[in-house]
């Protein structure tokens, strides 16, 4: 356990006969120095934790992800066992996860593994890749030449094909059978899902 006290900085701390040492930072986290002399003093005042009992170092792990809902930051002790979550990002799909101790990581491609703490700071990365998504033409008599794409990704632009049939004229695109709104021609960078579109004809 840990007893706060607080020193001038620039004084020396009398060592505790019965402490195994002593630790500068928020609620004693950070390595334990046995020589009181060793703690780091960084202002004028400074506070400092007094250790008593088993001495066990914490560790911190950061995770860094641009997902919602990530979690896994903190401190831990080494060889624990920590839940890591990516989170979810719009527009995006889970890669895989890197880190300087990827070996500790129990499934690379899991957005929600798990991770062994080793005896020092840690850094685990989420990577991300765009999303793909379906899109489905309803041409209602018409036909495509082919060449459409069936497909569009997050963060890309495309222009909807235009369809033919002989002796209609072609309307739009529209994201609903009763044609409701305004035609569409394009599939903007910033869309998210699997689009549906119907064929209007006079």
């Amino acid at each position: 356990y840990y007893s706060n006290i607080v020193i001038n900085g620039n004084a020396n701390l009398i060592a505790d006969a019965s402490a195994i040492g002593y630790v500068a930072g928020a609620e004693g986290r950070g390595a334990v120095n046995r020589d009181p002399g060793n703690v780091p003093k960084t202002g004028s005042w400074d506070s400092i934790y007094v250790a008593y009992g088993t001495a066990t170092n914490d560790y911190s792990l950061t995770v860094l992800s641009d997902g919602n809902n990530f979690s896994g930051n903190g401190f831990y002790t080494p060889d624990t066992n920590v839940n890591i979550k990516a989170g979810i990002k719009e527009g995006y799909v889970f890669d895989s996860w890197s880190s300087s101790h990827i070996e500790l990581i129990a499934n690379t491609k899991d957005s929600n593994t798990s991770f062994i703490m080793p005896q020092n700071d840690a850094t685990v990365t989420a990577n991300w890749t765009p999303a793909v998504y379906d899109i489905d033409y309803r041409t209602n008599g018409g036909a495509l030449n082919g060449s459409e794409n069936n497909t569009y990704t997050f963060g890309s632009q495309y222009t909807l094909p235009i369809p033919t049939w002989s002796g209609n004229v072609f309307q739009g695109w529209y994201t609903d059978a009763l044609f409701s709104g305004d035609p569409v021609t394009e599939i903007r960078s910033s869309s998210v899902g699997n689009k549906t579109l119907w064929a209007k004809w006079n």
